[in-house]
């Protein structure tokens, strides 16, 4: 491929992400209050509510819309589960995380004793994640991030 042609792919791909995020969305966040998220001509998330749980939960939602792919694939790095994505290269950093790291009941009881307000705000933020995961479900040939066509997997819902 010629320079030409590299330099003009590399700046039509950003102008057609742009284009394409480019609506305004309202959702319900589980308080029941609604969020709008509206992008600049960059792609850049404007979140708009009117409580504190919804715009966490706007900003789950938003960051799975940019990132769900990425999200998931530090998710499983850091829970030692990257060679369900990745393969059997993956398995000797999975094995380290597993012995290393937390369990998953000493990151439950970690959770757990964080400050109430602290937890609320990560709750509606997981619950963000997981209505954009829904999205990704009931359409996705719009909303499943191309990272998971063909890859034989599909993201999974978030948890605390």
């Amino acid at each position: 491929m010629r320079l030409g042609h590299a330099l003009a792919l590399f700046l039509l791909v950003p102008l057609a992400a742009r284009a394409q995020q480019a609506e305004s969305l309202a959702l319900t966040a589980p308080d029941g209050q609604t969020v709008t998220i509206d992008r600049t001509d960059y792609g850049v998330p404007r979140i708009h509510a009117s409580t504190e749980p919804a715009l966490f939960f706007g900003q789950g939602f938003a960051t799975a819309q940019d990132r769900l792919f990425q999200m998931e694939t530090f998710w499983r790095a850091a829970t030692g589960r990257l060679a369900e994505l990745q393969g059997a290269g993956a398995l000797a950093q999975d094995r380290s995380v597993r012995t290393v790291f937390y369990t998953p009941a000493e990151r439950a009881a970690q959770f757990d004793a964080l400050p109430a307000p602290v937890r609320a705000m990560m709750e509606a933020y997981i619950a963000g994640i997981n209505t954009y995961i829904d999205s990704t479900e009931a359409h996705p040939a719009r909303y499943l991030p191309a990272q998971y066509q063909g890859g034989g997997f599909l993201p999974e819902r978030w948890d605390a």
